[in-house]
């Protein structure tokens, strides 16, 4: 059956089962605890899905699924990976080599190569991955408000229906999000984000997506090297 919704109605239709699921795992007692400061540490990650609303002047709205991880590199910083697709649409940064490189061995893989080659190329992704960086400012033991940004977004669209005006383009993106811990392991975080082609047959466009991750926070420390 085709309900034939509006995008942003099919956001909001996706939003709320994972608003529902998150905040059902922790009783009321255990969310008011006193307002200390989340506390991350150097190799804490995340995986998380969301749906994602993508506005752009030249296309049409659509929702699209996204899957992202943070690593962390401190308390109040952390770089970001995410890739989203859907229909007419495909975004990525060079940090879904560099993340993840970084979440499995570290700086190892950088001590560990005595061929030069080898070297350059690992220290070449981990640098790339640092084009995507968040801050984290904690509110709560459960709540922090985190803003990012994005300098190298690859993003392929479909400008019009049925596959017309295709167009790869480089894009910088801004945003914020807002990091809610339901439990020690699973957190949910809506974001805003503005978005601005920099390199594509258009010039400079400014686009506006949205929507919600939900997924798990993972210690450093259950990595075994």
């Amino acid at each position: 059956m085709n309900l034939n919704l509006h995008p942003f109605n099919r956001l909001v239709l996706s939003i709320l089962p994972m608003v529902f699921c998150s905040f059902s795992a922790i009783g009321q007692e255990d969310f008011y605890q006193d307002p200390t400061p989340v506390m991350h540490e150097v190799r804490d990650w995340t995986l998380s899905i969301s749906p994602n609303y993508i506005n752009h002047p030249n296309a049409y709205p659509r929702v699209v699924g996204g899957l992202n991880s943070m690593v962390f590199l401190g308390k109040y910083f952390s770089l970001n990976a995410n890739v989203a697709a859907g229909q007419g649409y495909f975004h990525f940064g060079p940090g879904i080599i560099g993340v993840p490189a970084i979440i499995i061995a570290g700086g190892n893989m950088l001590l560990e190569n005595s061929d030069i080659e080898a070297f350059l190329i690992w220290a070449v992704m981990l640098g790339l991955a640092f084009e995507n960086f968040n801050i984290h400012i904690p509110v709560t033991s459960h709540f922090e408000i985190s803003p990012y940004i994005s300098l190298l977004r690859f993003k392929y669209i479909e400008e019009g229906y049925g596959g017309n005006g295709q167009d790869w383009n480089l894009n910088m993106v801004g945003g914020i999000r807002l990091n809610i811990f339901t439990s020690d392991r699973f957190f949910i975080a809506p974001y805003m984000e503005a978005t601005r082609d920099w390199a594509n047959k258009s010039g400079g466009i400014w686009g506006v997506n949205g929507g919600l991750h939900a997924g798990f926070y993972f210690k450093g420390k259950q990595i075994h090297y």
